[in-house]
């Protein structure tokens, strides 16, 4: 079993993507409005999220081989609960302002991804024996910071999402590949509202038309 120093100079297994692979991401409308598309290639230094630096100093951006994770990963954090029809019985929904902050972007691969690869049975492979997609964010972050100092220079890394377990979700390091080409950018609530509530009610969360 690998300590967590380890993972900063062994020779991780990975999982490679393909170039030409059409990746889908989800962003900020504020970020679309300052960057413009270049919005879709954003890197955060925020610490706000799962696999983010904790020492704020390289960028990480999320995306996914499908639509249903970027969406469900990026509105879990602004979901809330209603009561409904007694105190006991709750609802959880999404507003129309959940998805006009956001847009979606499809970008295509220029270059292969070597991803480290945490989507193994029980989570055991790379030899992490926890759920890397629900322990600690503090502690996910600790295993970004040393895979991405491995001198193997991986791009990112592969994992299940916590919403979706199913799929697939991608973790990106800053200045790893090329910048991909936009075949695609879009609001959530103006170009895909009607593709967004098909996922979320797939996925058990209600949507309503306003924020009253």
């Amino acid at each position: 079993m690998y300590s967590l120093d380890d993972y900063s100079s062994v020779n991780l297994k990975t999982k490679r993507i393909m170039a030409g692979t059409v990746l889908f991401r989800v962003y900020s409308e504020e970020y679309h409005q300052t960057l413009g598309v270049d919005a879709a290639w954003y890197f955060g230094k925020t610490k706000d999220n799962r696999f983010d630096d904790p020492k704020q100093e390289y960028g990480v951006l999320y995306c996914g081989t499908s639509k249903e994770p970027t969406i469900l990963e990026t509105l879990d954090h602004s979901r809330f609960i209603a009561k409904i029809i007694d105190k006991t019985q709750k609802i959880t929904f999404v507003t129309d302002k959940d998805l006009v902050m956001r847009n979606m972007a499809a970008i295509v691969l220029l270059d292969n991804l070597r991803l480290v690869d945490f989507t193994g049975t029980g989570y055991a492979i790379n030899d992490v024996s926890f759920d890397i997609s629900n322990c600690p964010r503090s502690e996910a972050q600790k295993y970004s910071r040393k895979i991405y100092e491995n001198p193997h220079g991986y791009d990112g890394i592969i994992y299940h999402p916590r919403t979706c377990p199913k799929f697939e979700s991608i973790v990106l390091f800053e200045n790893r590949i090329k910048k991909p080409d936009l075949i695609w950018d879009g609001n959530l609530n103006e170009d895909m509202r009607e593709e967004c509530i098909d996922i979320l009610f797939d996925h058990g969360i209600g949507y309503i038309p306003n924020n009253d």
